[in-house]
């Protein structure tokens, strides 16, 4: 997963998935009936139906990159 500009002035960034390979393979990316699409377990989580349903956590099954915390995309993860 990746970011060019994020609005907030901080640098390009690459979001790399951890390394346990079969469950990053089905878990890097993968579309939820109830969420839409979502990348890890969390990590980011995009729903065009209910945008109040999006949400990220990074750290999940991709790593988190230096200089961020485990809610640098979105703030919140009201999904639990």
């Amino acid at each position: 997963m990746f970011s060019v500009t994020d609005g907030k002035g901080r640098e390009p960034f690459i979001a790399r998935v951890k390394t346990d390979p079969h469950e990053a393979k089905l878990r890097a990316v993968y579309f939820s009936e109830k969420y839409g699409i979502v990348f890890g377990t969390n990590d980011l989580v995009i729903n065009f139906s209910n945008m109040d349903q999006s949400c990220s956590k990074l750290g999940g099954i991709y790593d988190i990159p230096e200089g961020m915390n485990e809610n640098s995309l979105t703030g919140l993860n009201p999904i639990s």
